[in-house]
């Protein structure tokens, strides 16, 4: 018995040889458009809330790109250079929109007091709205407790203790209030709604 004869069929032979071309070509591209990168801005050293940026605090780096990081491009470092940290900007991450402002601080009108915290500095954010009560040392039983309100503006931390101190926002006139009140005072901020 002879074995049947095998048909050699053209058109399906160049269909296959289409398809390894077309995955080939599709392979190509992926790792192309994998390998693009853009420039972006990052920074050099930590960056504190409420600190000016300057130009030392900014480097240009290569990533790939990513809609959901919302990076600001590296050709935007002049632009960046003198506005302030939204919020606190870790040495060697990527510069976001959200975490640069051109607000200034204090605006016209307004002071920034900085009030010492031994605890919770970590759960504020630039913007809360506190409430900053000061009970002096020979405050008598009763008394009603003497605060004043303000806005978290920047933090600070000293890197010799770890003290944490924040920068209550707050008018002219309040703010010398409560300077001259937290001497020798024992300190308390409260926190109020974030809901606007």
């Amino acid at each position: 018995m002879t074995p049947p004869k095998l048909r050699w069929r053209p058109a399906t032979v160049v269909a296959g040889a289409l398809l390894v071309l077309a995955g080939g070509l599709g392979a190509a591209w992926l790792f192309a458009t994998s390998a693009q990168t853009v420039p972006v801005l990052t920074a050099t050293s930590t960056i504190e809330r409420g600190a000016v940026i300057e130009a030392s605090d900014l480097a240009r780096v290569e990533v790939r790109p990513d809609p959901l990081l919302r990076a600001l491009p590296g050709q935007d470092l002049n632009q960046v250079v003198g506005q302030r940290a939204a919020l606190d900007i870790a040495a060697g991450s990527v510069v976001t929109a959200d975490a640069v402002t051109g607000d200034l601080v204090p605006p016209e009108g307004e002071s920034v007091v900085w009030v010492p915290l031994a605890t919770g500095a970590e759960h504020l954010v630039v913007g809360d709205a506190v409430r900053v009560v000061v009970t002096p040392a020979n405050q008598e039983a009763g008394e009603a407790p003497v605060f004043q309100e303000g806005r978290v503006a920047m933090f600070s931390t000293d890197p010799a203790t770890g003290q944490s101190t924040i920068g209550v926002q707050l008018p002219h006139g309040q703010a010398v209030e409560l300077a001259a009140g937290l001497a020798g005072a024992t300190v308390s901020v409260v926190l109020d709604s974030r809901e606007q």
